[in-house]
Protein backbone atom coordinates (compact mmCIF):
# COMPACT_ATOMS: atom_id res chain seq x y z
CA UNK A 1 0.00 0.00 0.00
CA UNK A 2 2.73 2.42 0.18
CA UNK A 3 2.62 5.37 -1.94
CA UNK A 4 -1.37 4.55 -2.20
CA UNK A 5 -2.55 5.72 0.73
CA UNK A 6 -0.54 7.56 1.84
CA UNK A 7 0.69 8.25 5.71
CA UNK A 8 -0.42 11.42 7.08
CA UNK A 9 1.65 13.52 9.59
CA UNK A 10 -0.71 14.30 11.95
CA UNK A 11 0.05 11.82 14.51
CA UNK A 12 1.01 14.60 16.95
CA UNK A 13 -2.59 16.00 16.48
CA UNK A 14 -4.28 13.10 17.47
CA UNK A 15 -2.09 12.55 20.48
CA UNK A 16 -4.14 15.70 21.67
CA UNK A 17 -7.71 13.87 20.81
CA UNK A 18 -9.40 10.94 23.26
CA UNK A 19 -12.64 9.69 24.04
CA UNK A 20 -15.13 11.82 22.51
CA UNK A 21 -18.47 10.01 23.03
CA UNK A 22 -21.59 11.38 21.43
CA UNK A 23 -24.88 10.71 23.44
CA UNK A 24 -28.12 10.90 22.10
CA UNK A 25 -31.62 10.58 23.41
CA UNK A 26 -33.89 8.13 22.52
CA UNK A 27 -37.71 7.56 23.44
CA UNK A 28 -36.92 6.21 26.56
CA UNK A 29 -33.08 6.61 27.84
CA UNK A 30 -30.08 7.62 26.28
CA UNK A 31 -27.35 5.43 24.76
CA UNK A 32 -23.84 5.17 23.28
CA UNK A 33 -24.34 6.59 19.69
CA UNK A 34 -20.68 5.00 19.81
CA UNK A 35 -21.54 1.71 20.61
CA UNK A 36 -24.38 1.36 18.22
CA UNK A 37 -21.95 2.38 15.41
CA UNK A 38 -19.20 0.35 16.00
CA UNK A 39 -21.69 -3.25 17.05
CA UNK A 40 -20.83 -6.14 14.33
CA UNK A 41 -24.47 -6.39 13.76
CA UNK A 42 -24.79 -4.80 10.14
CA UNK A 43 -24.73 -6.08 6.90
CA UNK A 44 -24.46 -3.66 3.83
CA UNK A 45 -23.01 -2.75 0.68
CA UNK A 46 -21.87 0.19 -1.07
CA UNK A 47 -19.18 2.09 -2.62
CA UNK A 48 -16.83 4.82 -0.58
CA UNK A 49 -14.64 7.63 -1.66
CA UNK A 50 -11.06 8.19 0.06
CA UNK A 51 -9.91 12.02 -0.33
CA UNK A 52 -7.10 13.40 1.39
CA UNK A 53 -5.07 16.92 1.47
CA UNK A 54 -2.11 17.40 3.32
CA UNK A 55 0.85 20.51 3.66
CA UNK A 56 2.60 19.19 0.25
CA UNK A 57 -0.15 18.28 -1.35
CA UNK A 58 -2.29 21.38 -2.91
CA UNK A 59 -4.96 19.73 -4.03
CA UNK A 60 -8.25 17.53 -1.95
CA UNK A 61 -7.55 14.46 -4.23
CA UNK A 62 -9.35 11.20 -4.29
CA UNK A 63 -7.05 8.53 -3.09
CA UNK A 64 -9.19 5.20 -3.75
CA UNK A 65 -12.41 4.19 -4.61
CA UNK A 66 -13.60 1.04 -2.77
CA UNK A 67 -16.47 -1.41 -3.14
CA UNK A 68 -17.78 -2.24 0.00
CA UNK A 69 -19.21 -5.86 1.95
CA UNK A 70 -20.01 -5.79 4.95
CA UNK A 71 -21.41 -8.86 7.55
CA UNK A 72 -20.98 -8.33 11.09
CA UNK A 73 -17.00 -8.24 11.56
CA UNK A 74 -16.93 -10.11 8.10
CA UNK A 75 -15.65 -7.27 5.51
CA UNK A 76 -14.55 -7.20 1.69
CA UNK A 77 -12.84 -3.96 0.20
CA UNK A 78 -11.78 -3.85 -3.65
CA UNK A 79 -10.33 -1.23 -4.99
CA UNK A 80 -11.91 0.21 -8.30
CA UNK A 81 -8.59 0.42 -10.29
CA UNK A 82 -7.46 -3.26 -9.31
CA UNK A 83 -5.07 -2.09 -6.54
CA UNK A 84 -5.48 -4.25 -3.66
CA UNK A 85 -8.20 -6.07 -1.99
CA UNK A 86 -8.97 -6.74 1.36
CA UNK A 87 -10.60 -9.17 2.63
CA UNK A 88 -11.39 -10.63 6.70
CA UNK A 89 -13.35 -13.72 6.96
CA UNK A 90 -13.81 -13.60 10.91
CA UNK A 91 -10.18 -15.28 11.41
CA UNK A 92 -7.80 -14.19 9.01
CA UNK A 93 -7.44 -11.08 7.16
CA UNK A 94 -5.86 -11.35 3.69
CA UNK A 95 -4.16 -8.26 1.61
CA UNK A 96 -3.99 -8.52 -1.64
CA UNK A 97 -1.71 -7.34 -4.15
CA UNK A 98 -1.94 -8.09 -7.74
CA UNK A 99 0.76 -5.62 -9.06
CA UNK A 100 2.96 -8.11 -6.78
CA UNK A 101 0.95 -11.18 -7.48
CA UNK A 102 1.11 -11.45 -3.36
CA UNK A 103 -1.78 -12.52 -0.64
CA UNK A 104 -0.41 -11.18 2.60
CA UNK A 105 -2.42 -12.46 5.35
CA UNK A 106 -2.39 -12.27 8.75
CA UNK A 107 -4.67 -14.12 11.52
CA UNK A 108 -6.66 -11.60 13.98
CA UNK A 109 -9.81 -11.20 15.63
CA UNK A 110 -10.03 -7.54 13.92
CA UNK A 111 -10.69 -5.69 17.25
CA UNK A 112 -7.86 -3.46 16.96
CA UNK A 113 -8.71 -2.18 13.46
CA UNK A 114 -11.00 1.10 12.73
CA UNK A 115 -12.37 1.04 9.12
CA UNK A 116 -13.98 3.83 7.83
CA UNK A 117 -17.40 3.22 8.37
CA UNK A 118 -17.44 3.09 12.38
CA UNK A 119 -16.15 6.04 14.73
CA UNK A 120 -13.14 6.46 17.19
CA UNK A 121 -13.92 5.74 20.69
CA UNK A 122 -10.13 6.69 21.83
CA UNK A 123 -9.34 10.58 20.62
CA UNK A 124 -8.57 12.67 23.82
CA UNK A 125 -11.11 15.08 24.66
CA UNK A 126 -12.23 18.17 22.29
CA UNK A 127 -13.49 21.68 23.71
CA UNK A 128 -16.84 20.61 22.14
CA UNK A 129 -18.97 18.22 20.81
CA UNK A 130 -22.18 18.60 18.94
CA UNK A 131 -25.40 17.17 16.86
CA UNK A 132 -25.91 19.44 14.23
CA UNK A 133 -28.84 18.70 12.40
CA UNK A 134 -29.52 16.37 9.52
CA UNK A 135 -28.08 15.64 5.66
CA UNK A 136 -28.66 13.21 3.39
CA UNK A 137 -25.42 10.85 2.24
CA UNK A 138 -25.85 8.61 -0.30
CA UNK A 139 -29.89 8.83 -0.49
CA UNK A 140 -30.12 8.42 2.91
CA UNK A 141 -30.94 10.53 5.86
CA UNK A 142 -28.22 10.82 8.58
CA UNK A 143 -27.33 13.06 11.67
CA UNK A 144 -24.36 14.86 11.61
CA UNK A 145 -22.19 15.29 14.43
CA UNK A 146 -19.10 17.38 15.34
CA UNK A 147 -16.42 17.23 17.81
CA UNK A 148 -14.04 20.39 17.69
CA UNK A 149 -10.91 22.26 19.07
CA UNK A 150 -7.86 23.42 19.87
CA UNK A 151 -4.52 21.67 18.72
CA UNK A 152 -1.41 24.22 19.73
CA UNK A 153 -2.14 27.06 16.84
CA UNK A 154 -4.73 25.09 14.58
CA UNK A 155 -8.35 24.10 15.25
CA UNK A 156 -9.36 20.59 14.23
CA UNK A 157 -12.48 19.74 13.72
CA UNK A 158 -14.35 15.76 13.06
CA UNK A 159 -17.64 15.48 11.59
CA UNK A 160 -19.32 12.25 10.92
CA UNK A 161 -22.42 11.82 8.70
CA UNK A 162 -24.49 8.68 10.62
CA UNK A 163 -27.38 7.12 8.94
CA UNK A 164 -30.09 7.37 11.41
CA UNK A 165 -32.06 3.75 10.85
CA UNK A 166 -29.15 2.08 10.22
CA UNK A 167 -26.53 3.59 12.46
CA UNK A 168 -23.53 3.12 9.90
CA UNK A 169 -21.05 5.92 9.31
CA UNK A 170 -21.81 6.81 5.61
CA UNK A 171 -19.15 9.90 5.89
CA UNK A 172 -16.62 11.10 8.24
CA UNK A 173 -14.15 14.15 7.60
CA UNK A 174 -11.03 15.75 9.60
CA UNK A 175 -10.03 19.01 9.43
CA UNK A 176 -7.29 20.57 10.67
CA UNK A 177 -7.00 24.70 10.45
CA UNK A 178 -4.26 26.90 11.16
CA UNK A 179 -4.67 30.05 10.44
CA UNK A 180 -6.98 30.40 7.56
CA UNK A 181 -5.56 27.56 5.81
CA UNK A 182 -6.93 23.77 5.89
CA UNK A 183 -3.41 22.28 6.49
CA UNK A 184 -4.59 18.73 6.43
CA UNK A 185 -8.13 17.08 5.48
CA UNK A 186 -9.39 13.31 4.77
CA UNK A 187 -12.59 12.21 4.71
CA UNK A 188 -14.14 8.95 3.95
CA UNK A 189 -17.83 9.17 2.02
CA UNK A 190 -20.09 6.78 0.43
CA UNK A 191 -21.34 7.00 -2.65
CA UNK A 192 -23.75 4.32 -2.49
CA UNK A 193 -24.82 1.99 0.19
CA UNK A 194 -27.19 -1.20 0.05
CA UNK A 195 -28.94 -2.49 3.54
CA UNK A 196 -30.17 -5.82 3.47
CA UNK A 197 -29.36 -9.77 3.46
CA UNK A 198 -25.81 -10.39 4.22
CA UNK A 199 -23.47 -11.07 1.24
CA UNK A 200 -23.14 -14.53 0.35
CA UNK A 201 -20.52 -16.31 2.94
CA UNK A 202 -18.44 -16.70 -0.39
CA UNK A 203 -17.97 -13.19 -0.46
CA UNK A 204 -15.43 -13.08 2.18
CA UNK A 205 -13.71 -15.87 0.75
CA UNK A 206 -10.41 -14.85 -1.40
CA UNK A 207 -10.32 -15.36 -5.04
CA UNK A 208 -6.00 -16.40 -4.67
CA UNK A 209 -4.58 -17.41 -8.25
CA UNK A 210 -2.15 -20.46 -8.09
CA UNK A 211 0.76 -18.84 -9.46
CA UNK A 212 0.63 -16.14 -6.15
CA UNK A 213 2.50 -16.07 -3.33
CA UNK A 214 1.23 -16.88 -0.12
CA UNK A 215 2.85 -14.52 2.89
CA UNK A 216 1.85 -15.37 6.51
CA UNK A 217 2.51 -11.24 8.43
CA UNK A 218 3.14 -10.89 11.86
CA UNK A 219 1.18 -7.86 11.94
CA UNK A 220 -0.38 -5.76 8.58
CA UNK A 221 -1.04 -2.24 7.94
CA UNK A 222 -3.55 -1.14 6.14
CA UNK A 223 -4.85 2.59 6.22
CA UNK A 224 -8.40 2.16 5.07
CA UNK A 225 -8.77 0.17 8.48
CA UNK A 226 -7.00 2.21 10.52
CA UNK A 227 -8.95 5.59 9.76
CA UNK A 228 -7.64 7.30 13.64
CA UNK A 229 -11.05 9.24 13.78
Amino acid sequence: MAGLIPVISRAAAFAALAAVVFVYAGPARAASLVEEVNADDKSFSGVWIHRVKTPGQGLYSVMARVKVDVSGRKFRLVDSEGRFEAVYDGEVFWHLLPSAKEARHLETDGSARLPFWKMSDGMEPLLRSSFSGEEDVAGRGCWVLIADGKFEEGDVKLTYWIDKEKKVVLKKEYLLVVGDKVFVRESYESEEVAFGPAPREETFSPAIPPDWERVKKRSLKFGLLETKF
